[in-house]
């Protein structure tokens, strides 16, 4: 491979990184037209706010006046806002934090997400802080008079040559070259700053957008012509209330996390007095917030706001709020108002996409909406969401007594669901969810404690296409749609086939605008089938509800009917539902005549009370304390550890071979004193394996795993883990995976970890890269990556952290790359600094010394949306498993992650 290396070019200063091989390499030196202009003036490189305020006459323009240049971002998420400026020319202005201010570059043509469209930036002067929230009117005669909307807004991350610290930015700015990652609504990825050659006094800077899985090559104007309003308000340019103040309650964020509770697909529903059952409705899930005295907000699944839409729904909320006196954040689904029988999303759909509000008032008096809510998850200043589902909804009955005519209470049923089946049944619900009486409420993650069952065959499919239109029909034939299948670490895209029903004149040229903004080359099926080999192709986007009669063998649908597109729907999560998730698999464990005799061997000694020999691999191995107990609380003692590790052996000893080992011992259990071991105090029996490494300055002899004496010996040392390096005797200085560790916070539920889990393994396939996620043993997770042979302990711990800062940056609620545990609350802390030379963790198949003996189990990712918690693995449920499953972890040690093309992402 061609390799690289980081850090600003010819400053030695700066530590050159080796690539996957080894190997140090030089980038190509920058065109000369890329080479910052040492002419810039200082003044110019970095402004300060004097010409800001000088320009402007802050009796007459709304624009902030701010403050003087504030605190740096050291620590904290760097964020970055575009305005969309309608001056004498309409033009964009990207905005970075940096040193305190906003540094701003003039972009006239826009960004471009095409990686061959460079767009000209003039660096202009500073901006404060405050002027990231500005939207408005520059009144005629101020400078710069116009219209200001702000156009996208997020986080970034300096990457590549520039450092993340507020000294490496300012240099940046300075030199004329910056390196970030942009995580916005509308930009995202890997983009550039880079200065031009020109004149004196001229600073003009080129922004280019990197290849990587957010570049849309071809398509110059792709961001600026499909996004068009403001992302905070909705409003353009053009828009006559533009700019006009927000009440106090709108600046104030809610109480809560509003990212609803979600429950897992079931093919039956759960029976029990532990259970309560509801009518899952057809409609759009909402989280509802107000006070007493302002206006209501309410969210959709993924925190678009609702209240401009559905009018009728808000003044009901705020209705609410003023009968009752109280604030409140509630839980329910928005669903058109139907004269008999359930609700139908179809009636609902024409109202998502309305933005005039005459429109909207004409719609909502054609088709009204209510919300059905049922659950309750702030009331007057109390939390409530670590109460039980039962006591919420006894707070949120007499709450409701007090609602309007558009605000309902949703009924449950308890102890038996066949009476509401029956009833969604014949009354064309969509189905039923049961949920857990003692449920507490997980913003924003999947559980087992909610089940959804439907009873109609219909559900999210992802648009990856669409075919010419017949006859005199306009805009499109039908949506060619999918599903993503997840096998083993990959996830690909499966065609389930054409939906060319349902779709009103209006949806038409809607979905076909949509369409045409997402065009793509080539398909993202992974397979096609022959009717739909001559559709055009779009980046799959997009989310489409469908209605169906049945699923054909081929696992095509029969007789599809559109219901509307989702756009509260992520597309990377829409799967087949119904389909019960394969049971993890892997091959089966061989074991030799030796490992059933050893077995029995172990046992009579443990009966007898006796200490002894055993033969292996024609070695005597004395063993001892057999039947003292290593975890008192169910009875396990030295001699089942010994016969578990004897039992695994076949799927462990291929994970420790060659790897240098740190022996956690517990002589007396782990209720016990324990103590790490490193070098071995005196001569090791022939026949284990070790090697002479440095310890402490000194050199020493270091155990080495792989071969079946050698396990046994060491947990006949009361090792109750095997802790091994990442790297393997022969090539110690190059690792052959990395490692995420996955911590949950104080209070955080396994749940959350799962989910931490299942967001990294989106990132990953981003990059297009394979992980494998095993319990740590203890309260968190894993998800090692495997990576080619020769790749550097740098090259791998870089992409650690790169990964962990994606995940955190999309998920920054649910994770975190905060090292201080202070700071971190109740998140998951994505920890990528054990991928270091002689650092270790617990391998696959570890019994680790907790209570309950719990074991580093393998996954299979399917099993982190069933509800999964690590004290379901056990010394002793984990034979079982094995004998089920086989080896899960066989795909992590044979893979291999070539990270090349990652790299020259970096």
């Amino acid at each position: 491979m061609e390799s690289v290396v980081w850090g600003k070019v010819g400053n030695p200063s700066i530590p050159r990184y080796r690539g996957c091989h080894g190997f140090l390499i030089q980038l190509p030196a920058f065109p000369e037209s890329r080479i910052p202009n040492p002419r810039v003036p200082e003044s110019q490189n970095l402004m300060g706010l004097d010409r800001y305020k000088d320009k402007r006459d802050f009796a007459r323009s709304p624009e902030p006046e701010g403050s003087e240049r504030g605190a740096g971002s050291e620590g904290t998420a760097r964020r970055f806002v575009v305005q969309k400026h309608a001056a004498r020319r309409t033009h964009f202005d990207l905005r970075l934090e940096i040193g305190g201010t906003l540094v701003s570059w003039a972009v006239p043509k826009g960004p471009s997400a095409d990686p061959g469209a460079k767009r000209l930036a003039v660096h202009v002067e500073d901006h404060p802080l405050e002027y990231g929230e500005f939207e408005g009117v520059i009144p005629k005669g101020e400078y710069g008079a116009g219209g200001v909307i702000i156009w996208d807004r997020g986080r970034y991350e300096p990457v590549g040559e520039t450092e993340d610290s507020e000294e490496a930015l300012q240099e940046g700015v300075r030199q004329g070259k910056l390196d970030f990652v942009l995580y916005g609504e509308r930009m995202k990825g890997r983009w550039t700053l880079v200065r031009m050659k020109g004149g004196e006094g001229e600073d003009n800077w080129l922004l280019i957008k990197k290849k990587d899985a957010y570049a849309e090559a071809g398509q110059p104007e792709g961001l600026v012509e499909r996004y068009l309003d403001s992302v905070v308000s909705g409003r353009g340019l053009d828009d006559p209330e533009l700019g006009a103040p927000d009440s106090e309650d709108e600046a104030t964020q809610p109480p809560v996390d509003t990212r609803p509770m979600l429950a897992q697909s079931s093919a039956s529903l759960p029976t029990g007095e532990a259970w309560c059952f509801e009518l899952k409705l057809d409609g759009i899930r909402a989280l509802a917030w107000c006070r007493p005295t302002g206006a209501a907000r309410i969210y959709s699944r993924r925190g678009a706001r609702l209240e401009s839409a559905f009018p009728d729904v808000a003044e009901a909320v705020e209705l609410l709020a003023r009968r009752a006196g109280s604030e409140f954040v509630v839980d329910g689904e928005i669903v058109a108002a139907a004269a008999e029988g359930g609700p139908s999303f179809e009636d609902l759909q024409p109202r998502l996409n309305l933005r005039e509000p005459g429109e909207i008032a004409r719609a909502a008096r054609a088709q009204p909406a209510e919300m059905h809510a049922f659950d309750l998850l702030w009331l007057d200043g109390q939390d409530l969401r670590e109460l039980p589902l039962s006591e919420r909804k006894d707070r949120l009955r007499p709450l409701l007594k007090s609602a309007g005519h558009n605000l309902h209470y949703a009924p449950h049923d308890v102890a038996s669901g066949a009476a509401m089946k029956s009833r969604a049944r014949k009354e064309g619900w969509e189905g039923i969810i049961a949920k857990r009486l003692k449920s507490r409420y997980h913003s924003g993650q999947r559980t087992a404690d909610w089940v959804k069952v439907k009873e109609l065959a219909r559900q999210e499919f992802v648009v990856g296409g669409w075919t010419e239109p017949q006859g005199g029909r306009r805009g499109f034939g039908a949506l060619v749609v999918g599903y993503y299948e997840v096998d083993g670490a990959d996830r690909y895209l499966r065609c389930a086939g054409r939906v060319g029903s349902g779709f009103s004149d209006a949806d038409l040229g809607r979905i076909k605008e949509a369409l045409d903004a997402l065009a793509s080359d080539v398909t993202h099926f992974a397979d096609v089938p022959e009717d739909v080999k001559d559709a055009h192709w779009v980046r799959p986007e997009l989310v489409a509800e469908v209605k169906f009669q049945e699923w054909t063998r081929d696992g095509r649908l029969r007789q599809p009917v559109f219901l509307g597109m989702r756009s509260d729907r992520d597309p990377v999560r829409v799967v087949r539902e119904g389909a019960p998730a394969d049971s993890p698999a892997g091959p089966p464990l061989e074991r030799t005549p030796q490992f059933e005799s050893l077995l029995q061997a172990l046992e009579r000694l443990e009966r007898a009370g006796e200490d002894g020999d055993v033969s292996v691999d024609g070695r005597r191995l004395k063993l001892t304390n057999l039947q003292k107990p290593f975890w008192p609380e169910i009875g396990a003692t030295k001699g089942e550890l010994l016969r578990y590790y004897l039992s695994v052996a076949p799927a462990i000893l291929p994970v420790v071979a060659g790897r240098p080992l740190t022996l956690e011992r517990y002589p007396n259990g782990i209720a016990g004193e324990m103590f790490y071991q490193q070098r071995m105090a005196g001569p090791v029996p022939e026949g284990v394996q070790t090697v002479t490494l440095d310890v402490d300055g000194e050199p020493a002899e270091r155990i080495v795993g792989g071969d079946l004496y050698t396990l046994l010996y060491t947990v006949q040392l009361a090792a109750i883990s095997q802790h091994v390096w990442p790297s393997r005797v022969g090539s110690l200085d190059d690792m052959d995976y990395t490692v995420l560790d996955l911590d949950p916070g104080e209070g955080v539920p396994f749940s959350a970890v799962c989910e931490a889990a299942l967001a990294t393994r989106e990132q990953l396939q981003r990059l297009g890269l394979r992980g494998y996620p095993k319990t740590s043993g203890a309260s968190g997770m894993h998800i090692v990556i495997p990576l080619e042979k020769a790749t550097s302990f740098e090259t791998g711990r870089l992409l650690a952290e790169l990964v962990a800062q994606l995940v955190a940056q999309s998920q920054p609620d649910l994770t975190t790359v905060q090292r201080v545990v202070a700071k971190r609350g109740p998140r998951v802390y994505l920890d990528f600094l054990q991928n270091r030379r002689g650092a270790t963790v617990a391998s696959a198949y570890s019994v680790r010394p907790r209570p309950g003996a719990t074991v580093s189990a393998p996954l299979s990712w399917a099993e982190l949306e069933t509800g999964i918690e690590p004290c379901h693995f056990d010394l002793r449920s984990m034979l079982e498993r094995v004998e089920n499953a086989g080896d899960l972890w066989v795909a992590c040690r044979t893979d291999a992650n070539d990270v090349r093309e990652v790299l020259e992402l970096l």
